[in-house]
Order: C-alpha cells, then sequence, then structure tokens
C-alpha cells in the first residue's frame, strides 16, 4: 500500500509539472524546440512529448537503461541523469460475470434454469512513472544509420513531393500567384494550390502548411458530411483564424524538422500573444491536434515515399553508404588523440584521462558529425568543419572526466585545486600546510589538468614532473588546522596583558577606559566605555547607550529599566560621541600641546584645516618666506621637521579646496580668530585641507599654492597590526579579520585569493599569509591606517603609536625615529593607570554579576 501511494505521488508530481510545461512552451523560442522535440517522438502522447522537451529537448531517441544494454548493446554512461516520462503500466484482474449468448447476446441458462457464470481476465489500465535515456547519453555498439534527409536534390524533392500529393486529402496543383502568397485551400473547389517558381524547401514547407489546413479545418466538407448523415448536431463552430494558422504552421514546423528539412524559424513570434489569455485546456487541445496530425502526416509521407521509390525501381542503398554511423574507428581518435598530445596541445593528464576512455570519445565525435550530416542534407563533412568538431568534443570530454578536485606533494611544496564556477581555485602550502599563495584561474573552458599546467608556468619552485598524487580532503584538513593554530597564536597576541595604549581626547566617563572594556571581553573600538551611572545620565540626554557582554556583542538599551537591569558595562559610540555636547565642552577647557593638536586635527571626523608655520630660531631662518623655486636653487627642501601646527579647527558649509585656500588666507591675513598665536598667513606656510578623511597639504608659494606630494611620512601598515580579534570562515579555510582595506593590502603586496560565500570579504595573501578584508571602501578609515601601527581595532582616531620601548630599540638598531611619535610616546607613559572597573565588577553581589542577557523591554534587536 505504501508502495503505491508513492507511485501516486510520483505520478500527481510529474504531471503538474506537465501543465506547468505546456504554459511555459508558448514562448517562441521554447516552442520551436518542442516542436522539433514532438517530430523526433511523434509517436509518443503529449504528456511524455512534453516532459521529454522540458528535460532534454535535444533528445533524438529514448529507451530504458535494460534496453539500451540488450536490444542495442550499449550502456548509459555514469552519472548520467534519466528522463522520466508516464509508462502504461496495466494489470490484470480476474471477474465472475453471466455468460452471455454470442448470437442471441442473452444470458445462457443451465439445466436448472439458473444462469450460467464464467470467469473472465479484465485488464485495469495503469500508469507509473519510468526512467529512459537518450542516446546521447550512452555509449556502446553503433546505431542503424538513420533515413537521410530526402531533399538533398532534386530527385529526392520530385519523390517527396509525389508522397505529398498522395498523402493529400484533396487535389494539389502549382499554378502562378502574387510573390506574397505562397499556396491556398480551396474550401469551396476543395483543392490546394501552391505557388510556382519558389525553392524546394519553401514549396515542402508551404505545401504542408496547406495539407495541414485541409486535414483540420475543413468545415464545408464536415458540414456535408453532417447533412449526408442526417444527424441534429450543433452547427460546425469554425475556430479562430489565428489558431488555425498557429496549428497549419505548427505542424509544417513539425513534419519539415523531422525530415531535416530548415525552415523559416522567425514565423512563431506572434505565439506567445496567441496563447495569452487562453486557459490550460484549450492550449491542451491544440497541442493534442498539431501533435496527432503530425504523426499522422509523417506516417503517410514516409509510407507513400517507400511505395514510389519501389515503383520507380529506385535503390537508395548506394546513397546510404554516404553516411557512415561510425565516422571515425576508435583506433583513428586514438591517433588523433596521441597526435595532439605529442605536439602539446594536451597536457599529460588529459592525455591519459583521454585515451582511458578513446570509446566514449569515438562516439562522442561521430554523434556530432551525424549530426551535421543530417542538418546539411546529407553532405560530406568538410576537413575544417570535422576538425573543430572533434577538438570541441576533446576539450568538453576532457572536462568532463576529469576530477573536480585535486591535490599533489611537490617536494616541499602541497598544491590543491578544485573546480568552483568561473574556473578553478587554487591554493599553495608550504611543508607545514601554511598558505603561501593561491587564487582563481578564471578561465572555466579548460580542463582542470591545463589549468594546473597554466598556474605551475608561474611557479618555478614546483616540478610538476616529481609531483605526488595526494588526498585532497586530508590535504586541506591539515591546512585547515594549521591556520586554526596561527589565528589562535595571533588572536592570543591581540588579547595579550600588555598594557594598551588610550585615545587622546577625552574619553565620555573618566572612570573606565578602554583597557577596561578589553579586559572585560568586548573588543569593537568603535564602542567607547561607559559606567552604570554615566550610562544613565546620557541616555537621559537622549543619547544612544548600549548594552555590552563579555562575548564582544552588544544590545541597544530602550529604557532605562534596561541600563538598571544590566550586570555589566556600558558603551556608546565614538561618533556619537564626538558629536556630543559633553565632547564640545570638554574640548574647549582642555589646553592642547602642538603634538595633541595635530593629532585632534588628524583625527577629526569633520572636514578641517590646520596651519604650519616654521619653528623659530636661526636654523630656519633660511627657509622663512622663501618660495619653492628659491629654496630648489639652494639645495632646500620642505621638512615636517622644520614646521609646528600653530592652528586647527573644522569647516562649516562646502566649498571646493581651491575656495577653501583663498578663504584662509584671507581669513589669516585680515580678520584672524583671537586664539590665532601665529603670524599672518605668508609664504613659506603650510595649509593642510581634511575633506573626506583625506589630508592634503598646501604650502604657500610666491604666487600661488602648491600641493606638497609628501610632508607626513606614512608608516608601512602590517595587516597583523590590525586584526579585529574576529575569523571569517570560508570554503577553504578560516581567516583572521584585518581593518586595513582591499587597496592597502594591494600596496603592501597581497593580492585577492578568493571571496567569502556572500561576498563580504576578500581573502588575499601575499605567498606568505592571507587575512580577510571588508569588500568596502572607507575613506575615513584609509586615513587613519597611514598612521595606525598597533593592535588595537580601527577606530577612526589615530591611537594605536610605537612605545618609548620600542622607539629606544628602532635607535640602538640605527634606524631612524619620528619626534612626533617620540613625544606621543613619553606623554603616554606618564599617565597614571585608572582604577580597574573591572575589578569592581567583580566585587559586586553574585546576583549582580550574573550577566542578564535578555531582550530589552522593548524588544531591542542584538546588534553586531
Amino acid at each position: 500500500m505504501a508502495d503505491n501511494s508513492k507511485t501516486k505521488e510520483r505520478l500527481k508530481e510529474i504531471t503538474d509539472s506537465i501543465e506547468n510545461g505546456i504554459k511555459e512552451l508558448f514562448e517562441s523560442d521554447k516552442y520551436q524546440q518542442y516542436l522539433r522535440t514532438m517530430s523526433r517522438f511523434h509517436s509518443y502522447s503529449l504528456n511524455n512529448t512534453v516532459l521529454i522537451a522540458m528535460q532534454k529537448p535535444d533528445a533524438t531517441l529514448v529507451a530504458g537503461f535494460n534496453k539500451w544494454r540488450d536490444q542495442f548493446s550499449r550502456n548509459v554512461k555514469k552519472g548520467e541523469r534519466s528522463i522520466k516520462i508516464i509508462a502504461p503500466t496495466p494489470y490484470k484482474v480476474k471477474k465472475e460475470q453471466e455468460k452471455v449468448d454470442p448470437v442471441t447476446k442473452a444470458p445462457m441458462l443451465d439445466t436448472n434454469g439458473k444462469v450460467l457464470t464464467e470467469e473472465v481476465e479484465i485488464k485495469i489500465p495503469m500508469y507509473k512513472v519510468v526512467s529512459v535515456f537518450d542516446v546521447s547519453q550512452t555509449e556502446g555498439k553503433p546505431l542503424p544509420t538513420l533515413a537521410e534527409n530526402l531533399t538533398g536534390d532534386v530527385k529526392y524533392f520530385e519523390i517527396f513531393m509525389e508522397a505529398l500529393k498522395r498523402s493529400s486529402p484533396v487535389p494539389l496543383f502549382f499554378e502562378k500567384m502574387p510573390e506574397d502568397t505562397d499556396g491556398y485551400f480551396h474550401t469551396t473547389k476543395q483543392h490546394i494550390a501552391i505557388r510556382e517558381g519558389m525553392s524546394e524547401i519553401q514549396t515542402v514547407s508551404a505545401t504542408i502548411h496547406e495539407i495541414a489546413h485541409s486535414k483540420l479545418h475543413n468545415y464545408e466538407k464536415e458540414r456535408q458530411e453532417k447533412v449526408q448523415s442526417d444527424e441534429n448536431d450543433e452547427p460546425i463552430k469554425p475556430i479562430s483564424r489565428q489558431t488555425e494558422e498557429v496549428e497549419a504552421e505548427s505542424i509544417s514546423f513539425a513534419v519539415c524538422s523531422y525530415y531535416g528539412i530548415k525552415t523559416d524559424e522567425n514565423s512563431f513570434g506572434y505565439i506567445a500573444a496567441w496563447s495569452k489569455g487562453k486557459d490550460l485546456p484549450e492550449l491542451r487541445a491544440s497541442l493534442e491536434t498539431i501533435s496527432k496530425t503530425s504523426s499522422a502526416l509523417i506516417e503517410d509521407i514516409d509510407r507513400h515515399f517507400a511505395e514510389i521509390v519501389k515503383e520507380k525501381g529506385i535503390d537508395l542503398s548506394a546513397e546510404k553508404e554516404k553516411l557512415p554511423a561510425y565516422y571515425l574507428t576508435a583506433d583513428k581518435v586514438n591517433a588523433i588523440v596521441t597526435d595532439y598530445g605529442t605536439e602539446g596541445k594536451l597536457v599529460s593528464g588529459e592525455l591519459e584521462l583521454l585515451i582511458q576512455n578513446v570509446g566514449t570519445l569515438a562516439n562522442s565525435i561521430n554523434n556530432k558529425l551525424i549530426m551535421w550530416q543530417s542538418d546539411h542534407m546529407g553532405e560530406g563533412v568538410p576537413a575544417d568543419v570535422e576538425q573543430n568538431i572533434v577538438e570541441q568534443q576533446i576539450s568538453a570530454l576532457s572536462k568532463e572526466l576529469a576530477p573536480k578536485e585535486l591535490a599533489y606533494q611537490m617536494g616541499d611544496f602541497y598544491f590543491s585545486i578544485q573546480t568552483i564556477e568561473d574556473g578553478y581555485d587554487y591554493s599553495i602550502y608550504d611543508k607545514d600546510y601554511n598558505l603561501l599563495d593561491g587564487g582563481v584561474y578564471d578561465d572555466p573552458d579548460i580542463s582542470i589538468y591545463k589549468a594546473i599546467d597554466y598556474i605551475l608556468e608561474d611557479e618555478p619552485a614546483m616540478d610538476f614532473s616529481t609531483a605526488k598524487d595526494i588526498d585532497y580532503e586530508e590535504l586541506t584538513e591539515k591546512a585547515d588546522q594549521a591556520w586554526q593554530e596561527s589565528v589562535a597564536v595571533k588572536k592570543a597576541e591581540v588579547l595579550s596583558d600588555e598594557p594598551m595604549q588610550e585615545h587622546t581626547y577625552p574619553l565620555p566617563d573618566p572612570d573606565i577606559s578602554i583597557l577596561d572594556r578589553n579586559s572585560y571581553g568586548y573588543l569593537y573600538d568603535e564602542m567607547l566605555p561607559l559606567t552604570k551611572e554615566r550610562a544613565t545620565e546620557l541616555f537621559e540626554q537622549d543619547l544612544t547607550v548600549y548594552l555590552l557582554y563579555e562575548d564582544n556583542t552588544e544590545a541597544m538599551a530602550f529604557d532605562l529599566k534596561d541600563i538598571d537591569n544590566h550586570g555589566g558595562i556600558f558603551g556608546m559610540e565614538r561618533t556619537d560621541w564626538i558629536a556630543s555636547k559633553d565632547f564640545e565642552e570638554l574640548n574647549a577647557a582642555e589646553r592642547f600641546s602642538v603634538l595633541e593638536l595635530e593629532q585632534r586635527f588628524l583625527e577629526s571626523p569633520a572636514d578641517a584645516y590646520a596651519i604650519y608655520q616654521l619653528k623659530s630660531g636661526d636654523k630656519y631662518r633660511d627657509y622663512s618666506f622663501e618660495g619653492l623655486k628659491s629654496l630648489e636653487n639652494r639645495g632646500l627642501s620642505v621638512e615636517r621637521d622644520n614646521y609646528n601646527i600653530v592652528y586647527s579647527d573644522k569647516f562649516t558649509g562646502f566649498a571646493s579646496t581651491r575656495e577653501r585656500l583663498e578663504e584662509l588666507w584671507e581669513r589669516f591675513n585680515i580678520d584672524h580668530p583671537d586664539n590665532f598665536k601665529g603670524h599672518s598667513l605668508s609664504v613659506s606656510d603650510i595649509i593642510a585641507i581634511k575633506h573626506n578623511g583625506i589630508v592634503t597639504y598646501h604650502y604657500c608659494d610666491s604666487f600661488d599654492f602648491v600641493k606638497l606630494t609628501k610632508f607626513l611620512e606614512s608608516v608601512p601598515l602590517v595587516p597583523d597590526s590590525f586584526l579585529t580579534g574576529d575569523r571569517i570562515d570560508t570554503p577553504r579555510g578560516s581567516f583572521s579579520l584585518t581593518s586595513m582595506t582591499k587597496e592597502q593590502m594591494s600596496a603592501a603586496g597581497y593580492g585577492v585569493h578568493h571571496t567569502s560565500d556572500n561576498g563580504s570579504y576578500y581573502i588575499m595573501g601575499n605567498g606568505t599569509h592571507a587575512f580577510a578584508v571588508r569588500n568596502e571602501d572607507n575613506p575615513l578609515r584609509t586615513a587613519e591606517m597611514s598612521t595606525e601601527r598597533n593592535y588595537n581595532q580601527i577606530d577612526g582616531i589615530i591611537n594605536n603609536q610605537p612605545t618609548v620601548a620600542e622607539l629606544e630599540q628602532t635607535v640602538k638598531a640605527g634606524g631612524q625615529i619620528s619626534l612626533l611619535n617620540l613625544s606621543r610616546a613619553i606623554r603616554e607613559d606618564k599617565k597614571e593607570k585608572r582604577i580597574s572597573v573591572v575589578e569592581q565588577l567583580k566585587n559586586q553581589s553574585v546576583a549582580n554579576k550574573e550577566k542578564q542577557k535578555t531582550a530589552p523591554y522593548t524588544s531591542a534587536e542584538m546588534e553586531r
């Protein structure tokens, strides 16, 4: 019972798909393909024809797995997907019924007058889904040659036209007509006329078209037959003229396709418009009519053609020899493949694979050659066409039979490669399974073996002749393990107990530090830490406050109860803090050193400017009020160490850089701010403009402003210095996330290896290490990274600078250091350590210690 239920379910699924397929057929291209399929399977039901067209529209001959093997000595290729069709599976039951007299049709009685009964066998119709395969999905003994096309020359054309005349239900003759008319069916005179002087193909197509009209749309004949039969049926209702044309043209196209006659494929542009608005039964009825009429006409033409050939004594066997079913022998194909290997057209892996499957390759080539001949009226295959077909099939089979993934050991290196949609993804590892290099070879049209050959051309240290096959999965597992270990080491470095430098601008809460926040377990540096008291105060000022958790997640506070019930620390985003009134008041109250003033300018999230003027003293007298040309003539240049920043402020409104420079020149010469302590702007001063996070420096020259390409030296970027502590998992492994941009990674010598599944991250490597990089462009972060160098996450604030100890080591090693960095480091070292708020939290009661990680009262969403 269970099996029967399952069969019914499968049958319902496939019949539902037929209905959907019929609705989708009436798009011009799909409809033409359906007609071609229907012509090849004209004896099949409409349902099965639609199913074959949906699943494998290029199918030519289908049969079941066992039938191919037992009747045709051919085997289904490994991995081929079957075509599902519906097959009748009737079963017989025995039934007791009355015995009827064959003459009188009355029940027969026995001697006692009782009705005699007899046991009879009744056939009950049933259907099930079965699997079949197309000939192109099989290999083995060649099939017998198919009947050749019949319109290759005039002799066949004349025979074919005679067969059409005999198949027509009404007389058929030729006459002169206007060029815009190919023929017509005269319903009153009951004959077909075809225009003289047309090409053979056009003549055949028009003739079949009119025969279809005479078979399906002969309403006059049907009316007369009803009159003669004295039937009182309803009068004949003609179908629409457009439907008549669709049916006739479809039958003509299908029959011509069956005989290999190429007709105009642009005649179905109106199919979609015709089918619009028609329901499924109406569409199905038209397809049934087209299918049955085409099938009957093909059978009539075949029968009459055979009769005519026999009547005229024509022997077609000699012609059939022109179309050998097996065009190239396996030995011939083997020789071709071997020559390709000798000529270097095939690499060793491809050559070995094709030699092992030379029979399959020969079948594939011969099928294509025969199809070409069939499409070209039985012509011989030209040499260049044959060569193209051979090369195409060699390339296709090389890809089809090749493994999807491979791995090798080559000396101290490991190499893996796998097939992807756009080509081949490969990786190169060292002897300890650390990723050295990799990427995507973006040519999906070549085999995996040829891709390996091209990739290794650029890797002279790797000799493929020494390659040893290894297990792909085992290699990738070991590489992943090695990467996991390296990530753990880097994460330990990031989260080490070394003191971390603080932000140099005022934080929102002096009672809790960045180090406290990191020790707590929250590492996102865009979030500034708060105690509960300060969080409550800022929340009441309508500022956004977050509840921070030890697993590096956060939730927005929507109510004071959320803050009261949270047992951990709190935070607010850096941008919110800098834009707040409290921050402005703290800034106004503080006095900043020269170095702090410059750092505030560089860290400012808003558009800003700064003015640099030469330091005082005899040492700088030669530079004062000198134009660039004058400095150059004396062998002098503009040096950062010769200048102090004397003023900085934000811009308001929008203007071009040129307008900004002229505005500042006028302002600082005529009406400079009261707190400006420098001299009026003049030659040799430098104006720094910050716009969208990018800083440019402009020298006040004798008659104009000159942009300086080099003023503040940028520290080379190292991805390890900007690890976020997060890890990005991809099918190729797990990678540490760095907050550097793609462009900065490229400048540091890293190239794109692959992307994450969702495209949000690039995986970039330099031959030794690889990192994950966000797929985004952030100018603010770019500006910050020009000076950051330590292990904190990028936060839009230049806070990661070398320590005094590190600078001393650089000097001892003979290197040069920046006075700016030294001054900042000394100031940082002098800062007193604050009391850790984490320790205060640990001293709270057990109830308060437990983190209440529940959704806020207003169902706030968790944010990352």
